[in-house]
């Protein structure tokens, strides 16, 4: 449950606003970020999959990548080959972040690996 869904968490928040705002002079603004205020617990799930997609060479991770496009319907599956090169291309130390960021992944990933003649049916739903 996220902390400010917890009992309490709400009026908890209140109140550090309030002390914040004591705090800063009448016409001035004061900003307040929250991801390094506990406020936000880390998503194991989230950090699994990034050291998976980071534990890839880079050949893998250019799969992935194009077929992620593939799924996405940037390239057919007769421009495979032009989807690894524009993969190849464009592939940083970011590109686990890049594919992360994509908020279907799952499902391009579904679907550009049945366009390319592969099934994910044969692997069971929370089998980890």
């Amino acid at each position: 449950m996220p902390p400010w869904r917890r009992r309490g968490a709400a009026a908890a928040m209140t109140l550090h606003l309030a002390e914040i705002s004591g705090q800063v002079s009448k016409g001035h603004q004061a900003v307040l970020i929250l991801d390094g205020a506990g406020w936000h617990q880390p998503d194991p799930t989230l950090a699994e999959l990034k050291d998976a997609i980071d534990g890839l060479d880079d050949d893998e991770v250019v799969d992935v990548i194009a077929m992620v496009w593939l799924g996405r319907g940037d390239f057919s599956a007769d421009e495979w080959t032009e989807a690894q090169a524009l993969a190849r291309e464009r592939h940083t130390d970011r590109s686990a972040d890049y594919l992360i960021g994509i908020p279907n992944l799952g499902d391009c990933l579904e679907e550009g690996a049945a366009q390319l003649g592969f099934s994910c049916e044969e692997f069971e739903i929370n089998r980890l």
